[in-house]
């Protein structure tokens, strides 16, 4: 659901799921053609760190999937056009006027802390539509995090199976670690000897 550009980049920009399902179906329809019966489509979706989407996307009635995009701009609702300035974009969402947050590069941003939200959609409408395999991409590797994703895209499609990105920027062995840190010190247990910022040091090991 991401236009190319590294996972690890600031500034990531989505665009709506109608673009990146034409994708996934052309690919599908390829290997039809082709006679490919062992071809993996892995989907994948950079929502969870994009806050920004190149377009609005287009909804022809409530609740369907143009319409659960544009419910994660972040704008303010508008009472009349009053409220309106020239050059402002409105959409109708939640049976109320909204006015979307753009900004001067011409892009909309999406509401604060609806990453996660999105990239369960992202993932269902995915693998409904032809995808076999999932990618999220995150920007760090938390078991609890990822697991939490796959469960509620799970609710919906049981048996979706994710790619996890076992990326090299990542420092798995430290991430690891301060989860576990973290899970102890939640439970009450004694970290004392322990210093979570130097978990790499070799008498860890």
């Amino acid at each position: 659901s991401d236009e190319k550009q590294c996972g690890h980049q600031d500034g990531k920009v989505t665009v709506p799921h109608a673009d990146f399902l034409a994708k996934i179906r052309a690919v599908r329809y390829a290997f039809l053609e082709l006679g490919v019966d062992d071809g993996v489509i892995v989907a994948r979706t950079d929502s969870l760190g994009a806050g920004l989407t190149k377009q609005i996307a287009v909804t022809n009635e409530p609740g369907d999937l143009g319409d659960l995009y544009n419910a994660f701009l972040d704008g303010d609702y508008v009472e009349s056009a009053d409220d309106i300035n020239n050059g402002d974009v409105v959409v109708k969402a939640n049976g109320k006027l909204l006015k979307p947050k753009r900004l001067a590069s011409g892009l909309f941003q999406f509401k604060k802390g609806s990453g996660e939200d999105r990239c369960v959609l992202d993932c269902i409408t995915s693998l409904q539509n032809g995808a076999d395999l999932l990618w999220i991409e995150t920007e760090k590797p938390h078991v609890g995090q990822i697991g939490g994703m796959v469960n509620r895209i799970r609710e919906v499609v049981p048996n979706a199976k994710l790619v996890y990105n076992n990326s090299p920027s990542f420092n798995w062995t430290l991430n690891f670690r301060q989860q576990v840190f973290d899970a102890m010190v939640e439970e009450g247990k004694d970290v004392s000897a322990y210093d979570r910022a130097g978990l790499m040091d070799v008498k860890y090991d």
